[in-house]
């Protein structure tokens, strides 16, 4: 789901080594920009989005990546959300 909105790193593997590339330049751009914004807000608002921003931004240093990583969560837990309300 996170593939389809371009919300997901390009995973490169060879052997035992692993690289998470860039975002993969998929999806509608315009929706990609909702989220993140989304989770920029999210982050001020939420203290568990806070601190999981922190903890990307401090194993990556660019705050950019570690918004991502809050908008790739916000959306998975929009998805689950949307899943549970049409399931009951």
């Amino acid at each position: 789901m996170t593939a389809y909105l371009g919300l997901a790193p390009i995973v490169r593997q060879s052997g035992e080594r692993q690289a998470k590339g860039r975002l993969r330049p998929v999806g509608q751009k315009r929706l990609r920009s909702l989220l993140i914004e989304a989770a920029w807000i999210w982050k001020q608002k939420d203290e568990e989005a806070l601190e999981f921003y922190n903890r990307i931004l401090g194993r990556c240093g660019v705050p950019q990546k570690a918004i991502a990583a809050v908008a790739r969560k916000l959306a998975a837990l929009l998805w689950r959300r949307l899943l549970a309300a049409t399931a009951a």
